[in-house]
């Protein structure tokens, strides 16, 4: 019997060992969300960007396209904000087009968010950010294999892509 406990205290030590740097490796994710202001607070520690924009888009219910290549890991701190200008700093330095449209009580308000990278007025390569969150790594082939559309110079979004 003194084996038994001794194999499963052993069993214990070594999965925190396992899962340890598994658990400290995961974001940091704070939003706080009020709907009727549209206002934001965001704050993120070593958090990877598609991450923070698929809580975003659940928590706002905005649809946010990426394209993977500007993957990073992020650290700010947002106080709270119109939702406009927290994504303004957020995809600061990347190009970005913010779609807006009209709420029940007739207000204007973002409805949707594309990020492209800096210098780039075109992509295939746009995907839904749930769909990357969800993704544990693309490899390049995955990545041509799925394409949520792209913006052509106008800033006019193609299904399916091109």
């Amino acid at each position: 019997m003194p084996y038994l406990s001794g194999f499963l205290l052993t069993a214990f030590v070594l999965m925190l060992a396992l899962t340890g740097p598994l658990i400290a490796g995961n974001p940091n994710i704070i939003i706080g969300y009020d709907q009727q202001r549209d206002e934001i607070s965001i704050q993120a520690e070593n958090a990877s960007l598609t991450t923070v924009l698929s809580d975003i888009a659940k928590k706002t219910r905005i649809t946010i396209h990426i394209d993977p290549v500007v993957e990073k890991t992020v650290n700010f701190q947002l106080p709270r904000q119109p939702l406009q200008q927290a994504l303004q700093k957020i995809v600061k330095g990347l190009s970005y087009i913010i779609e807006y449209s009209t709420n029940e009580q007739e207000r204007v308000v973002v409805s949707g968010l594309r990020i492209l990278p800096k210098g780039k007025q075109d992509s295939g390569q746009l995907v839904p950010v749930s769909t990357l969150n969800a993704q544990t790594s693309f490899s390049d082939k995955a990545r041509k294999n799925i394409s949520g559309g792209s913006l052509n110079r106008r800033g006019n979004f193609y299904p399916g892509g091109r």
